[in-house]
């Protein structure tokens, strides 16, 4: 389903869209078709399951993806989504010429790809990335990523939760539930739940015990079973609280402030919900078979009546995820990468053009007008001299903007800005990534990019965060390679 938003996403910006899959249920596969995307199904004939995540050898699965490449015709990339993948095959899709997006949730195999998106909250995600990928590897990481569907982006708009009651209950473990976690839940919610409380109960499209479930809720007052449905949004937007697993649906409660009481039915979702919790964002009990009937009668017990706990659920998961991680994807994978060179005598007057602008003194740390004389003067020293470099950005031979890094002590200090008139379309994290591109090859002894920026200067953070960086304050830090050369300097204080 993620896999989904992030297709509705990009079919919705121009792209067309194929689904390439060895085992999908009918039900899934009709419901990406009625979405709009493509559907490829790679043969199995004569195969037999290597292990738990992959039906073939993976030479025979990279061979086959291969020839559906190439069938389809010029891709611009191949998003993969697949714990039984590993960067042997990843490996023989790239040496196509195919460009790679490896969506991840363990942190617990090496790839290689062009981009890795985990949408997880992770300790220290990205110094564990930096060990399993290559350093040009872009990294798209956390919950502002988070694949959500367009119905989500559009039930926030109308979100109007009121945590001093609960009046329905949401239930969903997810797409599959092998293990039959949904009945175990509803067993326990038959006898403490309040009288009056409604409960909906969705079963996953790969649920194989949707007639056990209405059968169990068949003649139950306030009971309601649907079948996993294209209106989720509607339904947790409805909901007061929810039973649920890992996965993805909890970046769906978050986005809808819909706070929940989470088991983990799969391997995966173990580290993710313990995170969630520790953010504040759900009450976790464990993975399914460890928790108890007696431990989730007494969750229950505690998040139905206490109404405080409920809403710093639900506000802490509204602030965490705000339902535009599908679009920020599409919009990176979508752009034409910006291209620096360094700057020139001749780029003086545009320069001064574009750092004398209104538009830009009133973001910086010294906001008077700049004298025309002076700027050239500057430009000259900074072209003459090697305590800084400045850098110009190209689309297609179009200058869009500007970067200045000052270098001392393993560190480079940025700073941005762009021609005035481009300003607002996605210009400034592609120019901060290809500086850092730039920096790597050319200047290997620094470490660590810093930026401080004014408090006002919404559009700054947001393109530095989009770039990778990490805010600590007004300054914000990233990091060029895993650990810093002997004598080089980490950078801590933007960690």
């Amino acid at each position: 389903m993620r896999c989904a938003a992030l297709g509705d996403s990009l079919r919705h910006k121009g792209a067309n869209v194929t689904f390439v899959m060895r085992e999908a249920t009918p039900a899934m596969e009709e419901l990406l078709q009625t979405l709009g995307h493509g559907t490829v199904r790679l043969p199995d004939a004569g195969l037999r399951r290597v292990s738990g995540w992959r039906a073939a050898p993976w030479e025979t699965d990279a061979s086959q993806t291969l020839e559906v490449l190439v069938a389809q015709g010029e891709v611009a990339w191949l998003i993969v989504d697949h714990y039984g993948i590993d960067d042997r095959w990843e490996e023989r899709i790239r040496r196509a010429g195919c460009k790679l997006l490896v969506i991840d949730d363990l942190a617990a195999s090496r790839h290689s790809c062009d981009a890795l998106l985990n949408q997880n909250l992770l300790a220290d995600a990205e110094d564990r990335y930096r060990s399993l990928v290559s350093r040009d590897c872009r990294l798209l990481l956390g919950p502002r990523f988070a694949l959500l569907r367009e119905e989500f982006r559009a039930a926030r708009s109308r979100l109007h939760r009121d945590a001093r009651r609960v009046r329905k209950l949401l239930v969903f473990l997810g797409g599959g539930d092998p293990d039959g976690v949904t009945l175990q839940v509803l067993t326990v919610i038959a006898m403490v739940r309040p009288d009056d409380l409604e409960v909906d109960v969705v079963v996953g499209a790969g649920n194989p015990h949707r007639a056990e479930i209405e059968k169990h809720c068949a003649y139950k007052k306030g009971y309601r079973v649907i079948p996993q449905s294209s209106d989720m949004a509607g339904l947790m937007l409805d909901a007061d609280l929810a039973v649920g697993a890992g996965g993805v649906s909890t970046w769906e409660r978050c986005c809808l402030g819909l706070p929940a009481v989470v088991v983990a039915i799969a391997e995966n979702q173990e580290e993710v919900s313990r995170a969630a919790a520790e953010a504040g964002v759900c009450i976790y009990l464990g993975p399914s078979r460890e928790v108890t009937p007696e431990m989730f009668a007494a969750a229950f017990r505690l998040v139905i009546g206490n109404a405080g706990m409920r809403k710093l659920l639900s506000e802490a998961g509204t602030k965490l995820v705000d339902g535009m991680g599908s679009e920020r994807v599409a919009r990176i994978l979508l752009q034409r990468p910006v291209r620096v060179r360094p700057a020139r005598s001749e780029d003086g007057e545009r320069l001064f053009g574009w750092r004398n602008a209104e538009a830009t003194r009133c973001h910086s740390h010294d906001s008077a007008p700049l004298n025309l004389k002076s700027h050239l003067q500057w430009l000259r020293d900074c072209l003459e001299g090697d305590s800084r470099a400045l850098l110009v950005g190209e689309d297609e031979g179009t200058p869009v903007g500007a970067l200045r890094y000052d270098l001392g002590r393993g560190v480079a200090t940025v700073s941005i800005y762009l021609d005035p008139a481009l300003q607002g379309r996605g210009y400034g994290p592609r120019l901060l990534l290809a500086g850092e591109a730039w920096l790597r090859t050319a200047k290997p002894e620094f470490r660590s990019v810093r930026a401080e920026i004014t408090a006002a200067n919404d559009a700054s953070r947001r393109a530095f965060e989009e770039a990778g960086f990490r805010m600590s304050g007004y300054l914000f830090g990233k990091r060029l390679d895993t650990e810093p050369a002997n004598g080089g300097h980490k950078d801590t204080s933007a960690q």
